[in-house]
């Protein structure tokens, strides 16, 4: 296990990841529409055929050295998952649920200086095939090892040592930027053209 460095872009939000490595959480590359329109709101390459990679893992493994003030919520609807960005350069920098009850965190692994210690990929998220349709491989990676860690977070009470969320109320420490409706839409409506 390794401790691992994070940091926006521009250096001004930085980090560490707690003892990472491969069987502390699990390497994900998903191509869901909400990813890959997070990536091109903030800017970031179209990820249409490489998915957004993500490291998901416990909430309690991140630190903040600098900057978790600019670290901020958005959300492409008033329910679906949080999307953590840096707001001094708008790099795309950890995904959650919206309660800290729901404990988990997805490093976007590109944010870490050693995006190695991740290991290979796992899973695999809404993976488009020739049908039109999505489908979901290392379904046992994504989802059983993810519960069971949520749950072993729950039991311990290690979901209360969160660096995004106030525990007594249950909200972001910053208030959460729900993007305009059909926002997404537009943006892999203008990816696609």
């Amino acid at each position: 296990m390794s401790d691992i460095a994070f940091s926006c872009r521009c250096g001004a939000v930085r980090g560490t990841v707690s003892g990472l490595d491969p069987a502390s959480g699990t390497h994900a590359v998903c191509y869901c529409d909400s990813c890959r329109a997070a990536e091109l709101y903030l800017r970031q390459p179209d990820p249409e055929d490489a998915g957004v990679h993500i490291f998901q893992t416990e909430p309690d493994r991140l630190t903040f050295d600098a900057g978790r003030e600019l670290v901020a919520p958005m959300s492409f609807t008033g329910k679906g998952a949080l999307r953590w960005r840096a707001t001094c350069c708008d790099t795309p920098m950890f995904n959650t649920a919206r309660t800290p009850k729901i404990s988990f965190v997805g490093i976007r692994t590109p944010i870490l200086s050693d995006p190695s210690a991740c290991g290979p990929v796992t899973g695999w998220a809404f993976v488009p095939g020739k049908d039109g349709k999505t489908r979901h491989r290392g379904l046992y990676a994504l989802a059983v090892k993810g519960g069971m860690r949520m749950l072993m977070q729950r039991l311990s009470g290690r979901w209360k040592n969160t660096p995004f969320f106030d525990v007594e109320t249950g909200k972001p420490l910053q208030p959460v930027d729900v993007l305009p409706k059909g926002l997404r839409k537009e943006l892999l409506a203008t990816a696609n053209t």
